[in-house]
Parts: C-alpha cells; sequence; structure tokens
C-alpha cells in the first residue's frame, strides 16, 4: 500500500470530479453543510469526547478483564466512529438526496470549470482531512492490529499534512467555520 496522503489525494480528486459533473451550485450546498459539521465537532468535540471517556472506559476495562490496552483501542474506536460517522452520514445524504443548492446555473466554458474544481478540492479537503484528523487523533484503531496500516510509518510529508487539516487548523476558533458557512447562506439566500 502507498503512502496515506496519496489515498487521500485520490478522494479528493473524485470529489472534483463530482463537482465537475454535479456544479459548484449544487456543491456549495455541501460545503455549507460539511462546515456545519465541522463546527460543531470542533466546538462541542471535547465535551463530548470527555464525558464518553469518563462513561465508557470504566466499563470498557472491566469488559476486557482489566487489559487496559485493549479497552482503550476499543474506546478509540467508538469516539472514532462517533465523529467520523456523524461526518459520513452527513456527506451521504447531501450526495443521496436532495441539498442546499445556489440558485442560478454555473457559467460555462473555463470560468465554470475552475469554480467546479475549486469547490471540488474545497469539499475534498474538508471531507478527508476531517477523517483522517480523527484516524490519527483516535492513533488508528484496529488497523494496526490487523496489520492494514503502521503510523510509525507514516512520511515527513503526511506529517506536516497533518498539520494542516481542518480539525487542526480549526481547533482553537470553530466560529470561522461557522461565520464561512454563513456568509454562504447569506449569499445563497440574496440572490
Amino acid at each position: 500500500m502507498g503512502p496515506i496522503e496519496t489515498l487521500w489525494g485520490v478522494i479528493v480528486l473524485v470529489f472534483v470530479i463530482i463537482a465537475l459533473v454535479r456544479g459548484y451550485n449544487k456543491e456549495l450546498g455541501v460545503t455549507v453543510l460539511l462546515l456545519i459539521v465541522l463546527f460543531l465537532e470542533l466546538q462541542f468535540g471535547d465535551m463530548v469526547e470527555a464525558r464518553l471517556k469518563s462513561d465508557i472506559l470504566p466499563t470498557l476495562i472491566r469488559a476486557f478483564g482489566g487489559d487496559p490496552d485493549r479497552a482503550v483501542e476499543v474506546q478509540n474506536f467508538l469516539l472514532l466512529l462517533i465523529f467520523q460517522g456523524l461526518l459520513i452520514v452527513v456527506i451521504f445524504a447531501t450526495y443521496a438526496g436532495r441539498t442546499f443548492s445556489f440558485p442560478g446555473s454555473p457559467p460555462r466554458g473555463i470560468e465554470g470549470t475552475f469554480f467546479n474544481v475549486l469547490v471540488g478540492l474545497v469539499n475534498g479537503y474538508l471531507f478527508t482531512g476531517t477523517l483522517w484528523y480523527y484516524l490519527h487523533k483516535y492513533d488508528y484503531p484496529f488497523l494496526k492490529r490487523w496489520g492494514l496500516f503502521d503510523p510509525t510509518l507514516l512520511t515527513d510529508r503526511a506529517k506536516r499534512m497533518l498539520e494542516y487539516v481542518p480539525p487542526a487548523l480549526f481547533h482553537d476558533h470553530p466560529e470561522f467555520l461557522a461565520a464561512f458557512a454563513g456568509i454562504l447562506v447569506i449569499l445563497s439566500v440574496r440572490k
């Protein structure tokens, strides 16, 4: 298997292709929802995580016969499912059904293509960056055990990239995400 950043790059490319097909006016609705989910996860995630850790970990330790390493791995997997699951459900719902869309039709030619690619890159970055952030935060649960991924083998480029994924960039100021989503909503209503 190649470097993890290659996998995420391919997923971002899929988002770009989807944006080229759908048009940026529909993709901006996805962007707004991704920004809102990311804002909620950053704003309330630490509180949810602390609460779940205080409730789940003692129970898991007892369930695994006092093995704290195994209990922590299962706990991290459950937390990963919660945070990534919310994001995956939202992205699936926005692409599977009717979604928030900006009025009008995208311009044709190079200008429309540019905006489609740009919004596809942003959506791919928000989605894959957030998934990768939580994988890394919770130490790639079960992937190490099953031999699917070894986080100690991350390339230097991947380590640098992890500093720039959306939750890492906006962790201290999630209100910027909400403000950007609000601006996009106002622009869509105004037209």
